[in-house]
């Protein structure tokens, strides 16, 4: 599945944490495995068996 977000505006004191928790939480649902946040910030790739995070 691909996924493609151009923009989306965050709102409240600690959205941005929290949205990334949510991705975070998304990605242990779909792949099994944890992501932190700063795995998610940091630009790499992640081969999951043959998906590509």
């Amino acid at each position: 599945m691909l996924i493609y977000v151009n923009q989306f505006e965050i709102l409240g004191g600690d959205s941005f944490t929290v949205a990334l928790r949510t991705i975070a939480g998304w990605l242990k649902t779909v792949t099994t495995l944890h992501f932190t946040s700063d795995m998610l910030l940091s630009g790499e790739e992640f081969f999951i068996d043959k998906t590509k995070v």
